[in-house]
């Protein structure tokens, strides 16, 4: 029995608001590096749609991507250095982390 509550994802933390193609990036650099039968669809329609939930706690911008499932270390590790050749000035955290 599949537990509902169990929420997956990775999540990208700055003190910088990324514009939407930043955003579109760091989506595409998940989406590169992950196995994408990870990423979990959120909108629904008649076409495949994943989105990066955008919110701001205190003075930090939270970008995150809902997964089915984690992602190994090895792939994020291969995610942030991706990050970092894509966005050197960006003083950023990148986690991947599974709530309960």
């Amino acid at each position: 029995m599949e537990d509902k509550f169990i929420k997956n994802f990775c999540r990208l933390i700055t003190k910088e608001k990324l514009a939407g193609p930043d955003i579109t990036k760091y989506f595409n650099i998940v989406n590169s590096l992950a196995d994408t039968k990870k990423m979990m669809q959120v909108s629904s329609g008649e076409e495949d749609k994943f989105d990066v939930l955008v919110y701001q706690e205190e003075d930090l911008f939270a970008y995150e991507i809902l997964l089915q499932d984690d992602i190994s270390s090895s792939e994020g590790e291969d995610i942030s250095e991706e990050l970092l050749e894509e966005f050197p000035e960006l003083d950023f955290e990148f986690e991947a982390s599974t709530t309960v």
